[in-house]
This record gives structure tokens, C-alpha cells and sequence, in this order.
């Protein structure tokens, strides 16, 4: 099935999709139940990273915040968190899980990839963790994305990025 035509006669240009667009409502189901523990302990680990080198109150930005894994509990914890996400359904979880707390929480966000985002010297601690960086393709993305989070921090900000091992 091909693109509904518009009066010119050329077919409708369709928005990319993003990963995770189509199957966002059930992210967090799909990967509490093929990682469970292992995601659990992720999770525990990057707080307390977190919670060691920031103090309650300092301004983070989560890049590739998905539906809210880290940048909720940040906010629930006192940070003040920005979610930086390219998937619109992605965030729509997020905003939607946040707003279901007992104590609704504020968390701004905005619907970005990481190489395109412009911030500057804003935060103390800038995220990029549980894999977001295998979507970054080529070089000259890494490069921007890269940049794009130093930018983003404050002079001495803290940038944590994981990585895939074997």
C-alpha cells in the first residue's frame, strides 16, 4: 500500500519512523520480561551513580530517555530532569507515566535526536545510558551527538555514557 496522493499527483511524504515508535506501549512490559533483573540492576546502578557524583536538585538531561526509566526516578529523587527522546510515542509513555505519579512529576522534555540537540552549559550531568548510542549510525552523527551532550553541560558536569562490552 503506497502513500495517499496529494492534488499534484506525487505521493505524500511520510514521517521516518524512530525505533520503538510502533511498540511503545509495550516497552517497558517487552523488556521487564526479557531483562528483568539485569534491567533492574542497570537501573539501581546508574542512580546510584548518579546520586554519588550530584547533588538532589542539580539539572539533568537524559538523552534517549525512552518512557522514563531514569529520568523519573531522577525526579521523584529532587533532580531537575530534561528528557531528550527522538521517538514521540517514546515520550508519550514517559509524559504519561509521569503525570500517573501520586505527586505528579515535572519533567520537561523535547522530541530530538541526540546529534541535533543545541543546548548549552545548562546541566550538571548529561545521561546517555542503556544502549542509546547503538541508534547513532556513522561517524559524523557520533561526532554531533557527542558534542551535542558536552555542550550541554555546565563547566566540571558530569557526562555518563555506557557502552556494550563482550
Amino acid at each position: 500500500m503506497s502513500a495517499p496522493e496529494n492534488p499534484s499527483g506525487t505521493e505524500t511524504p511520510q514521517p521516518p519512523a524512530r525505533p520503538h515508535d510502533t511498540w511503545a506501549e509495550w516497552y517497558d512490559v517487552v523488556y521487564d520480561a526479557c531483562f528483568g533483573d539485569t534491567f533492574a540492576w542497570l537501573t539501581e546502578a546508574t542512580l546510584n551513580t548518579v546520586l554519588t557524583k550530584a547533588s538532589t536538585g542539580a539539572r539533568i538531561v537524559d538523552f534517549g530517555a525512552g518512557t522514563g526509566r531514569i529520568a523519573i526516578p531522577l525526579a521523584r529523587l529532587g533532580f531537575i530532569v530534561h528528557a531528550v527522546e527522538p521517538s514521540g510515542p517514546m515520550l508519550s509513555q514517559l509524559v504519561g507515566k509521569s503525570a500517573r505519579e501520586a505527586d505528579p512529576i515535572p519533567i520537561t522534555t523535547e522530541q530530538l535526536d541526540i546529534q541535533s540537540y543545541t543546548g548549552r552549559g545548562e546541566f550538571d550531568v548529561a545521561l546517555c545510558v542503556f544502549t542509546v548510542l547503538i541508534y547513532v549510525t556513522t561517524v559524523p552523527e557520533l561526532r554531533a551527538g557527542l558534542k551535542a551532550m558536552s555542550d550541554a553541560l555546565k563547566p566540571g558536569g558530569l557526562l555518563l555514557i555506557d557502552f556494550l562490552m563482550n
